[in-house]
């Protein structure tokens, strides 16, 4: 059986698997939707979406069937877990079955509260906002954007960036041509090939 404390462990090292290699994401997406599948009515499946140097990277994983209609979903902010996630970070459950997220909101919202740090205020659990699920998309996205950023980082270190500065010379770069981050760092890309 799931409890609040084990879901949110599980919660926890997905979110992270995604933010950091991806090596264990498969192992950890199935574990958690298998034991969602056996304690939540109609569980239709989650969004996960972590937010690193400001691009969102989603892992979508529905276990809903043509025809089956998504009824309820529960939003849960990641920086609830850690101050570890950036903001913009969440998970969304869903199911098929109206109020089977509801215990499952009550428990994470009373766990969580306790734990609640500075950088939180505004992050709350929430019921019902984030409907209809659309399945069918890919698995994960956003992945291609945050590798871009990624090696855009790797140059500029390579120019003698430090590494922990590295996000804020790639933003103060963008900012000073008028351009997104990742804008900024496919150009970037693009001149060192060139």
């Amino acid at each position: 059986m799931l409890n609040s404390r084990s879901f949110l462990t599980y919660l926890h090292e997905l979110a992270g698997d995604v933010d950091g290699d991806l090596s264990g994401v498969a192992e950890h997406l199935d574990e958690l939707t298998d034991t969602l599948e056996q304690v939540v009515p109609g569980f239709a499946g989650l969004q996960l979406t972590v937010v690193r140097f400001g691009h969102p990277v989603t892992l979508d994983a529905t276990r809903t069937e043509p025809g089956h209609r998504v009824v309820s979903s529960l939003r849960v902010p990641l920086p609830l877990l850690s101050l570890e996630f950036e903001p913009g970070g969440q998970t969304v459950f869903y199911s098929a079955v109206p109020g089977a997220l509801l215990d499952l909101a009550a428990d994470l919202t009373h766990l969580l509260v306790s734990r609640a740090h500075a950088g939180t205020a505004g992050a709350v659990v929430e019921l019902d906002v984030d409907l209809p699920l659309v399945p069918g998309g890919p698995l994960l996205t956003g992945l291609g954007d945050l590798i871009t950023v990624n090696q855009a980082h790797g140059v500029l270190i390579d120019q003698g960036e430090d590494p922990g500065t590295a996000d804020q010379a790639l933003r103060r770069g963008a900012a000073a041509a008028g351009l997104t981050p990742l804008v900024f760092a496919r150009r970037l890309l693009d001149h060192v090939s060139a």
